[in-house]
């Protein structure tokens, strides 16, 4: 375990994230050379219930289950099922979009052109319902579809829905079961599970938004929409154990895994930041293969530092928890990074106002718009406040590493760019409340 000062040090870190009501509940794991070093549940599960979180709390993990998939694939591959070159059209040989040639490859790195379900507002319209697999991909095949394939890198959740399809179709398998019998079960991780069928899963956590300074029940959302793209429940000690065997090459092979986590190349030679279900980054010069899940009522985090040997999950049943930070700042202080030194600059209300507004997110699987206000001469995104540091750039005033950097023309924003650690998030601005301060 960690000394007793580091634990202390990572409680203050969550503890005080609670008390500025950024977190319901939350559990923190940490692993050094593939041994768990720290684990812990704080706040609350469940609010009604009383119910605490702990170390077995099972979390909607989001997008985090793209890596599941993406290994999912590289066994197929392994058995010389499935081919990575191969167009997608080989294995879904009923997929409407006949013209539109779509490789494995593609669809595992979000360089497919294919429009992402997630992003049509008819699918949000609806979502609230378990949607038939065929109601899902007439709604996205129908759409043109956004680029040609390998011109570009798009986050997309169609392109992983489908990998779901082609695991089933390939090895006659369901995806849940494909999934036990070849992760879950040889590595007993007996907290995850899909959460689109089941019921009454034991130590699940109840999802929550903040609104109106107080914590509400999360929009429902039928968990068998996500699928293959984020349908997965899991806790920190389930995700330790996945990244080791995935370290310890308990699944597949050492090159496999290596491919896993190479960057995706485009046609133009460039390279993306993303591979087969991880984002590649670095923190402070320290290599980071990770991925983030961001659905209905919960945020997770779930990041290796490969040569400091080095794994940190942060799983919250808040949509709006600071998952990513919590991780980052966890993992300097484990790494000795001293944080950073922010030189704010004052900017008067009149110059804040031209930001002000209600924006969307350009891609993501959390739809809802949300605001950015000034109140006390303060910018927020909302409930978080920003810190100017010029050239229409901010940093959120508690994470001096994440960057806010709008786009303003004819005298307001119209749109900011959010990046932090090499990962970059667009939003536009849907709505100008400036005439509403």
């Amino acid at each position: 375990m960690p000394d007793a000062t580091l634990q202390d040090q990572i409680d203050e870190i969550i503890e005080n994230a609670i008390n500025e009501t950024q977190l319901v509940g939350a559990s923190v794991g940490v692993m050094r050379q593939n041994e768990v070093i720290f684990t812990r549940g704080y706040g609350y599960a469940d609010l009604n219930k009383k119910a605490e979180a702990t170390e077995h709390t099972v979390y909607r993990i989001g997008s985090i289950t793209k890596q599941f998939t993406a290994l999912a694939i590289m066994i197929l591959v392994e058995q010389d099922k499935v081919n990575l070159n191969d167009i997608m059209l080989d294995y879904l040989p009923n997929y409407p979009q006949r013209d539109h040639k779509v490789t494995i490859d593609q669809l595992l790195n979000h360089t497919s052109g294919i429009k992402s379900y997630t992003d049509i507002e008819k699918f949000w319209e609806i979502s609230e319902r378990d949607l038939s697999r065929q109601e899902i991909v007439d709604l996205f095949s129908s759409e043109p579809v956004e680029f040609f394939p390998g011109d570009n890198f798009q986050y997309n959740n169609s392109g992983y829905y489908l990998l779901g399809l082609i695991i089933e179709n390939v090895s006659g398998m369901s995806y849940t079961d494909f999934l036990k019998a070849n992760v879950w079960q040889p590595l007993e991780m007996f907290d995850t599970h899909y959460l689109g069928k089941i019921k009454n899963v034991k130590n699940i956590a109840t999802g929550y938004d903040h609104k109106d300074n107080e914590f509400v029940g999360a929009r429902p959302l039928g968990m068998d929409n996500p699928f293959s793209g984020g349908s997965l429940g899991s806790s920190i000690l389930d995700l330790l154990k996945w990244q080791t065997a995935l370290n310890e090459n308990q699944l597949i092979s050492r090159q496999s895994y290596n491919k896993m986590i190479e960057p995706g190349l485009l046609r133009n030679g460039k390279q993306t930041t993303y591979g087969y279900g991880f984002f590649m980054s670095n923190l402070n010069g320290h290599r980071k293969i990770e991925h983030g899940g961001t659905i209905n009522g919960f945020r997770a985090q779930l990041s290796a530092y490969p040569d400091d040997g080095l794994t940190l999950t942060v799983l919250c049943n808040l949509n709006s928890a600071p998952q990513a930070q919590l991780e980052s700042q966890i993992s300097r202080l484990m790494l000795g990074i001293p944080e950073t030194q922010v030189k704010e600059i004052h900017l008067s209300e009149a110059e804040l106002q031209l930001y002000t507004g209600t924006y969307k997110w350009c891609s993501t699987i959390a739809p809802d718009p949300f605001p950015v206000l000034l109140s006390d001469s303060k910018l927020s995104i909302g409930t978080r406040p920003l810190s100017a540091i010029g050239n229409h750039t901010f940093v959120f005033s508690n994470d001096p590493y994440y960057t806010v950097t709008f786009t303003v023309k004819d005298g307001k924003s119209i749109s900011f760019r959010a990046e932090r650690e090499g990962q970059i998030t667009d939003a536009l601005r849907v709505e100008d409340t400036r005439s509403q301060q």
